[in-house]
């Protein structure tokens, strides 16, 4: 299925709400957090967080390549295999402020059990980088599971 703007951005809302206080890297130029509650992208220059944050806007994805800058393939990648990177990785001054919301237990449950599920292909594959992502998995699904004991 190819990538929308809606679909893209709800999955960086999905994976940034798995780990909060983190940003994620849309690519290899840009990082998506939240701040004050939304969500805002930042130009990434050698590591680094460079220039001001920006609203994600729909005109900077193209949805007939269903990507950003043309390349769904490297904007899959980087929602199929998210890096997180913490605030000082990446020289940001302050905490990302994850949007307040109501945690629906049912839906971290049926998560849960989506990266779970993911998680064993990914370890049956016996790839070496599959391994390490489906620890990666792992983890991200343990995070969603003491969310939904909290909920």
């Amino acid at each position: 299925m190819k990538l929308t703007f809606e679909t893209t951005v709800e999955a960086y809302r999905a994976l940034l709400l798995e780990l909060p206080g983190f940003a994620l890297q849309q690519n290899e130029h840009h990082i998506a957090y939240f701040l004050d509650g939304e969500l805002v992208g930042q130009y990434l220059h050698e590591g680094v967080a460079n220039g001001d944050p920006f609203d994600i806007e729909r005109d900077a994805f193209d949805s007939e390549a269903g990507g950003w800058d043309g390349d769904e393939g490297d904007t899959r990648k980087f929602i199929d295999f998210p890096r997180y990177l913490s605030p000082r990785q990446v020289g940001l001054s302050f905490a990302a402020v994850v949007p307040r919301q109501v945690v629906d237990k049912a839906a971290c449950v049926r998560r849960a059990k989506e990266l779970n599920h993911k998680a064993i292909r990914y370890r049956m594959s016996r790839e070496r980088h599959l391994i390490k992502e489906a620890a990666d998995l792992f983890n991200r699904r343990d995070f969603i599971m003491r969310q939904a004991r909290t909920a």
